[in-house]
C-alpha cells in the first residue's frame, strides 16, 4: 500500500492547492513550512475511519479504493501534474523548494536557517510581517476605534 511521509504530504497538498482556483484547504505558516490544520484534521478522521495508518513518520493508505477515479477531472489532472514535478522530490529538496517559492510559510519555519542559504533566508526573515501595536478605544455608542498606539508603549488602553 501506498505510504506518505507527514511533511512531505503537508508539502505536495500545499503545491497542489497553490494551483486551484478554489482550493480546499488553508495552509499557515508553521515549524517546517506550510501547514493546514484542516488537512490534518481530515487526516486524523481517516485514521480514526481505518482508511490509513499513521506512525510517527507518515501514514499508510489502508483500503483498495482508488480514489483517483473519484475526484474532479480538472482536480485529477492538477494532482497528477503536482505529483509528476514533486513526488520524487526527498524531504529535504521539497521543504528548500516551498521555502524558496513561498518564503512567506518559512518564517515560523525551525528550520529555515539549515536549509537555506544565508541570501534565501534573509528573504525568509523580510517577508515576516511587521504589525504596528494597536490599542482599542470605545466610543460613547460602543464603537470600537482601532488606534496606533505611540512608539514604545506597551500599555494598551482601557476599556
Amino acid at each position: 500500500m501506498e505510504k506518505f511521509e507527514k511533511t512531505k504530504l503537508q508539502k505536495l497538498l500545499f503545491l497542489f492547492t497553490t494551483k486551484k482556483d478554489k482550493p480546499e484547504y488553508e495552509f499557515v505558516p508553521y515549524k517546517f513550512g506550510c501547514y493546514s490544520y484542516s488537512a490534518k484534521a481530515d487526516l486524523v478522521t481517516m485514521v480514526k475511519k481505518e482508511y490509513l495508518l499513521e506512525n510517527e513518520h507518515g501514514y499508510q493508505k489502508q483500503d483498495k479504493t482508488d480514489y483517483l477515479k473519484e475526484i474532479k477531472p480538472l482536480d485529477k489532472k492538477i494532482l497528477i501534474n503536482t505529483v509528476q514535478t514533486y513526488g520524487k522530490m526527498n524531504n529535504e529538496t521539497l521543504i528548500r523548494h516551498t521555502y524558496i517559492n513561498f518564503s512567506y510559510y518559512a518564517i515560523n519555519s525551525t528550520i529555515a536557517e539549515n536549509v537555506l542559504t544565508e541570501p534565501l533566508y534573509k528573504r525568509v526573515l523580510d517577508t515576516k510581517p511587521t504589525h504596528q501595536p494597536v490599542a482599542l478605544e470605545t466610543s460613547p455608542g460602543n464603537d470600537i476605534f482601532f488606534l496606533p498606539m505611540p512608539a514604545g508603549s506597551t500599555t494598551l488602553v482601557s476599556l
